[in-house]
């Protein structure tokens, strides 16, 4: 996917969490601040463009 895609969906998903994922049981355990660690799977360019604008 296009960085900029991305980026934008995970601002989305993040600025609406809790309504996009409230009747999801999966969505209950979804944290925005704990979302980056992926462990050894490395993180989309998107993806690392948004924790870097909202986390710096």
């Amino acid at each position: 996917m296009v960085e900029g895609v991305v980026r934008d969906l995970l601002r989305v998903v993040f600025d609406r969490w809790r309504d996009l994922l409230r009747e999801v049981t999966a969505g209950a355990r979804l944290e925005p601040r704990f979302a980056i660690s992926t462990g050894r799977v490395p993180l989309h360019p998107g993806a690392v463009a948004h924790y870097r604008s909202v986390y710096g």
